[in-house]
């Protein structure tokens, strides 16, 4: 196989043992050489030579390339009144090219193209064959999918001579546009009660047109909020972005100021050829919410001798100062006059500041300040008068708790002095929450607070200096960060222990109750022991009888204490069995009911149970015991 380029001429020698043979292509003779071959000279060759005897051929393969070549048509807009919609590739060459076509959407992002080589013409979307190397593709005039870059390449290859492969390839491309009418789908906010200082969000979503448009927020003629091309611009319009090629959703926030209230519209433009602008725009009604309140700001730390300059400041106030005597100022409650007076900011409805300048101040100017505007008073501030020398800083305290890797840390200094110092912190911080001058009677301190959300784990050392213009002192204090994991195990350690102290404190709770159950134990058989045996009868009490209807007549005698009383006597037996004590009438006690005590053993101890509570053998029974002695001793 040889190849032979175009433009050059191609000759073929072919030699047999009777000399030159004869060459043909396609059972057709050829001459050579051949002057300016194409590529339609290329094939295969023979080359033959014959006698009476014999008939003898060679063939040999010859490639004329022909230069690759590629053209493309693409339509910049398309739009429904469009007669030219088609996106054409044609390539040329030898050996034949391959053809491929695709698009890429304004994102980037690449999309294939289907293939209906043999479709009719009105077929859209798709990659048709209008001729050899010949394709179009139909775009959809009324489907802004069909927008983007269309890419067409064209590849062939060969063996050279010396036996190498030859590729070559070429590529075209073209932008197209689908116009269509640019809609704004929705427009909407977080809240339409706007709040003055805060910040709000705005969304609105819009479709159609040609990407990239510009969409653009208005509330009258003040513009709000500008995107273009996916990208905010404009200054100080707030902040925001837009995702999206042909359905575009546009968020942005912005810091609510007064103007912003009223009708605001969100607007999305399409400029297309001859210049022609196509918008569409959807509104809402915002409102902006104005808090009225007053308060005093100024130098609360003046010198003696120096004037004192309050500003009286009154926010969202709807009126009109009255420049004659626009606020009353008071000093521990009561009304003071300043020496001068002066309405500062008038330009705006919605603010009002009033300047008051009290003369030559000295310690009879301190106190507590506050100012009244149309009936609203303000907050007290506290007025001190220093000395001409003032006081150098001193009393430097640090606050700083111990922190975990990636967990804000709140930490404060704060120092004294006068003038009030300044506070340096000796740490990176990238938010400062509060740097405040406050005022403690005879005493000027200055508090600063920072939020720090360390990094790294470690021991750092933090520092805070006071300056004024008296003096400079710094207070160092220690940091102790630790990792999310050691915290976990420092919880775990705190948790154990909490466990084990709730355990001891229900361990002492069960003990001091078994305490308590046993100590009543013990008083409860006590008082049982007491109101056994003879011991009872003694102290004048009766034990229970077994029987709750029979009447208990008991007079028990203490013979020990009858012998002690006539220690040469014995009782008489006798006497006792020969003269036992008489039984009562039954109608004398029958109706007792009661209880009868006494200690003395020879009278009678009476404790029925009921009127006629009968013994065992069915009556009231009385017992009677008598003390007798011999007569010697009565």
């Amino acid at each position: 196989v040889s190849t032979q380029s175009t433009g050059g001429a191609l000759s073929l020698t072919c030699k047999t043992n009777n000399g030159d043979g004869n060459w043909m292509k396609n059972g057709k003779p050829v001459n050579f050489p051949i002057e300016s071959p194409t590529s339609s000279d290329s094939g295969v060759y023979q080359c033959y030579a014959s006698n009476v005897d014999s008939w003898i051929s060679r063939t040999t393969q010859i490639i004329v390339t022909d230069s690759l070549s590629l053209t493309m048509s693409v339509p910049e807009e398309v739009d429904e009144s469009s007669t030219d919609n088609l996106v054409t590739c044609k390539a040329s060459g030898y050996p034949s090219p391959t053809v491929t076509m695709y698009k890429e959407n304004y994102d980037g992002d690449e999309e294939s193209i289907s293939t209906c080589y043999d479709a009719a013409a009105e077929t859209t979307g798709c990659i048709r064959r209008t001729d050899t190397n010949s394709y179009a593709i139909t775009v959809d005039k009324t489907n802004i999918d069909g927008s983007g870059t269309y890419f067409c390449t064209a590849t062939h290859s060969y063996k050279s001579n010396d036996g190498s492969n030859v590729n070559k390839n070429e590529v075209a491309s073209g932008s197209l546009s689908v116009i269509k009418a640019v809609v704004v789908e929705s427009f909407t906010t977080n809240t339409k009660a706007l709040e003055y200082g805060q910040l709000a969000e705005f969304t609105c979503k819009v479709s159609g047109g040609r990407a990239p448009y510009k969409v653009e927020m208005k509330r009258g003629d003040l513009v709000i909020m500008t995107w273009s091309s996916n990208k905010n611009s404009g200054d100080n319009q707030g902040n925001g972005t837009c995702t999206g090629a042909y359905e575009k959703t546009c968020k942005g926030t912005i810091s609510v100021v007064y103007g912003h209230e009223g009708t605001a519209t969100c607007t999305g433009y399409n400029t297309v050829k001859d210049d022609k602008t196509m918008t569409d725009s959807s509104s809402m009604e915002l409102t902006v919410t104005r808090e009225t309140f007053v308060e005093v700001t100024g130098d609360f730390f003046p010198i003696r001798g120096d004037a004192l300059t309050l500003t009286c400041v009154h926010n969202e106030k709807p009126l009109q100062f009255d420049k004659e005597a626009p606020v009353t100022w008071m000093k521990d409650g009561e009304t003071v006059t300043p020496d001068s007076q002066t309405v500062v900011e008038y330009a705006t409805q919605f603010k009002g500041s009033v300047e008051g300048v009290f003369e030559a101040v000295s310690s009879d100017d301190e106190g507590k300040y506050k100012c009244l505007s149309a009936g609203v008073s303000s907050a007290e501030v506290e007025v001190y008068v220093g000395s001409d020398e003032g006081e150098a800083p001193y009393n430097v305290k640090l606050t700083i708790p111990d922190g975990v890797v990636g967990d804000e840390l709140t930490m404060k200094c704060e120092a004294r002095g006068y003038p009030p110092p300044t506070l340096t912190w000796g740490l990176y911080t990238d938010k400062t929450v509060q740097n405040t001058t406050t005022v403690e009677k005879e005493k000027f301190k200055t508090e600063s607070v920072i939020v720090w959300t360390p990094f790294e784990a470690g021991t750092f050392d933090v520092t805070c200096t006071a300056v004024n213009g008296n003096g400079t002192l710094t207070e160092t204090g220690r940091l102790t960060i630790i990792t999310e994991d050691e915290a976990k195990v420092q919880a775990l350690k705190d948790s154990e222990i909490a466990a084990v102290v709730a355990a001891s404190i229900i361990a002492g709770i069960i003990l001091f109750i078994c305490f308590v159950f046993i100590c009543i134990c013990i008083c409860k058989n006590y008082r049982e022991k007491k109101h056994d045996g003879d011991g009872a009868a003694l102290e004048g009490e009766q034990p229970k009888a077994e029987n709750p209807y029979a009447s208990v007549f008991t007079i028990k005698r203490n013979k020990l204490a009858g012998m002690m009383r006539n220690p040469f006597s014995l009782p008489s037996k006798k006497k006792e069995e020969a003269d036992p004590p008489p039984k009562p009438k039954k109608s004398h006690y029958s109706e007792i009911v009661g209880e009868v005590q006494n200690k003395d053993p020879d009278r009678i101890i009476f404790n029925p149970t009921s009127k006629n509570a009968p013994d065992e053998k069915g009556e009231g029974s009385v017992t009677r015991t008598s003390r007798t002695t011999s007569s010697s001793s009565s």
